[in-house]
């Protein structure tokens, strides 16, 4: 679907579409699509300075299926990507990990989670469940093994973040709750399969319309 859907998606924008390719949540993520996030959550008791450095080096690496762990944030290279001998896959998360790159990372003052701005962020609230789960609430994944010896392990997050997409309906809610992360919104539009050659509607993706054509996945505006 990823390839056949970001051409669907280029073709409806020359046509002068509004295209959603697929849904919001599980946007495939070599398509490049951008959301903006706007907010933070805030983290009490504030996070020690360890945990601060920890969560900085933990969202500037790739995250790799890699012999020395999940946790491992020590590789070589830009932002760990050197060709070290304990990856076992480059394109791929260690199991558990919701993508290769979290882009949650602490505040200097450690009162709060935030997004770091890069581009491309996706299974954003998967990332921050991970976060709270493994290295920060009470009893976390990451409580009594090496090198996390100075992480308190107490801590509880609350907050709200707004969340816009590059679509205009795509606007949605992070929450955290007392350490529970949940989402609210988008409401997505009404769709339509068209044919990308005469633009008429179609029954789904596999209908033939045009010879040669592919179809393409519209919303009304």
């Amino acid at each position: 679907m990823t390839e056949k859907v970001q051409r669907v998606r280029a073709d409806a924008r020359r046509l002068g579409r509004a295209v959603r390719g697929v849904g919001w949540r599980d946007y495939d993520a070599s398509m490049g699509y951008t959301t903006t996030f706007t907010g933070r959550i805030a983290v009490e008791p504030p996070l020690n300075e360890q945990e601060i450095a920890y969560l900085r080096r933990f969202a500037g690496t790739r995250r790799m299926d890699r012999g020395n762990g999940p946790y491992y944030v020590d590789g070589t290279g830009h932002a760990g990507q050197g060709r070290d001998a304990d990856i076992r896959e480059f394109g791929k998360p260690p199991a558990g990990q919701p993508g290769l790159w979290c882009e949650w990372e602490p505040t200097d003052d450690g009162a709060a989670i935030e997004w770091n701005r890069h581009e491309k962020f996706h299974d954003s609230s998967e990332w921050m469940a991970y976060l709270v789960g493994h290295f920060l609430k009470p009893g976390a994944h990451a409580q009594g093994q090496p090198g996390f010896e100075n992480f308190t392990f107490d801590h509880v997050l609350n907050g709200v973040i707004d969340a816009q997409g590059e679509e205009s309906w795509d606007t949605w809610q992070l929450m955290v709750r007392e350490n529970e992360v949940s989402v609210s919104g988008p409401v997505e539009p009404e769709t339509a399969w068209l044919c990308g050659g005469c633009v008429a509607l179609i029954a789904d993706e596999d209908t033939i319309c045009c010879p040669g054509s592919e179809p393409m996945l519209a919303y009304a505006e």
